[in-house]
């Protein structure tokens, strides 16, 4: 009896995926690295205001995180990776600008959004994308993109403060989370289910339709209500004229 094939890992979307995190996380071992010497260089502040600077983008991204894992299985993987790249791109690109404290502050909270997002999208999308057989070896292997990036990221930015100061260091990061941004579409939508919307028709609550036809009438037969046992129909503004929920 011939034994079945492992399923392929090393996909176009596996292997864009892993690049996208090495990129975006070598940008930010490169800030991790320049901020508490910005901090403490040119805007002249001591060791308290860089540790505030380097806690409040973990601050945010703590608090942020178990939000953007239900968004992304509402929204998708794509939308969060997407958007997280650009804003974190947006976060180190302001960096250039900021002449005072309370300005790198609120930029590193803005970082810790951006981070939320990424983080929790891209290892979905590795969950969705790995087959389950081999989902030690993805992670081990996808996990390299984080660690090397982390591992790059500071000696890439002292190079560059030796070179061109620290706008050096802010635009090469930016740059580095705009190609990964663009990997990010590379990748595609790796989830294929929704969180199906529920809302309330009448004295029942169904299941939403999700295409997208200017109306529709929809009915459900998991619509349950405390009043009637019968099911309601009700008019979707999402759901195709033949489509059914």
């Amino acid at each position: 009896m011939s034994s079945v094939p492992p399923a392929p890992l090393y996909t176009r979307a596996f292997i864009a995926l892993t690049a996208t995190e090495l990129l975006y996380f070598t940008a930010v071992g490169m800030a991790l690295f320049a901020l508490p010497l910005f901090v403490t260089g040119p805007l002249g502040g001591d060791e308290a205001g860089a540790g505030i600077a380097i806690g409040a983008f973990a601050a945010s991204a703590l608090v942020l995180r178990p939000f953007a894992g239900r968004l992304s299985d509402r929204i998708g993987r794509r939308p969060l990776m997407l958007g997280g790249a650009l804003l974190a791109a947006s976060a180190l690109g302001l960096l250039l600008v900021a002449d005072d404290l309370v300005v790198v502050v609120l930029l590193r909270l803005l970082a810790g959004v951006a981070e939320a997002a990424f983080f929790v999208s891209s290892f979905a999308a590795l969950a969705d994308i790995a087959p389950p057989e081999r989902m030690g070896e993805a992670l081990s292997i996808n996990s390299l993109g984080l660690y090397l990036g982390l591992a790059f990221g500071p000696p890439l930015a002292e190079a560059l403060i030796g070179v061109g100061d620290f706008a050096a260091v802010w635009i090469g990061a930016t740059g580095l989370t705009l190609v990964a941004a663009a990997l990010a579409l590379v990748v595609g939508e790796t989830s294929t289910e929704r969180t199906p919307r529920m809302h309330r028709c009448g004295s029942s609550i169904v299941l939403r339709c999700r295409s997208r036809s200017p109306s529709s009438r929809c009915s459900s037969p998991w619509a349950a209500t405390s009043r009637s046992r019968r099911s309601t129909p009700c008019r979707s503004a999402s759901a195709t004229p033949a489509s059914r929920c």
